[in-house]
């Protein structure tokens, strides 16, 4: 049954990206050792949260797929993709501000993923629009055409 979860939330999720600890074939400390297999335990209790969460937003809960995505930022808090769906969330919920500073969260975290980075610039865009600030609006925009080239 939970390997099913899994593989349906890998499916639901797409492009979402999960934080990899060593490879299985890299040698690993004592330390690290019991990071990697946490890390390796928490995957499918994360892909189970994010199948939860779409279904909730497909389904117009916004508040419970924010609580969903909440569980699965406590066990991976550096997951870029995590805190950008929040932040798409909270721009369908008019939350302009925190929509702008999860996409910024997120941007912090996505160094690596410029496609994410200019997703994110053209969320900070739309929320900006939104507020009425029209300059950071097109800066943002600008920044995602940068990224996007």
């Amino acid at each position: 049954v939970a390997l099913i979860v899994v593989v349906l939330g890998v499916q639901a999720c797409g492009s979402i990206e999960l934080l990899d600890g060593p490879a299985k074939d890299e040698p690993i400390d004592g330390s690290s050792s019991s990071n990697a297999a946490r890390q390796d335990m928490q995957k499918p209790t994360i892909l189970a949260l994010l199948d939860k969460a779409s279904v909730n937003e497909q389904g117009g809960n916004l508040d419970g797929a924010l609580a969903d995505l909440e569980r699965a930022l406590r066990i991976d808090p550096r997951n870029a993709q995590l805190w950008h769906r929040m932040a798409r969330i909270r721009l369908r919920q008019q939350r302009l501000q925190q929509a702008t500073d999860l996409a910024l969260k997120s941007n912090g975290y996505a160094t690596e993923n410029k496609a994410l980075q200019a997703e994110n610039w053209r969320l900070i865009y739309s929320a900006r629009q939104r507020l009425g600030d029209m300059s950071g609006a097109l800066d943002a925009l600008a920044k995602a055409r940068s990224l996007e080239e």
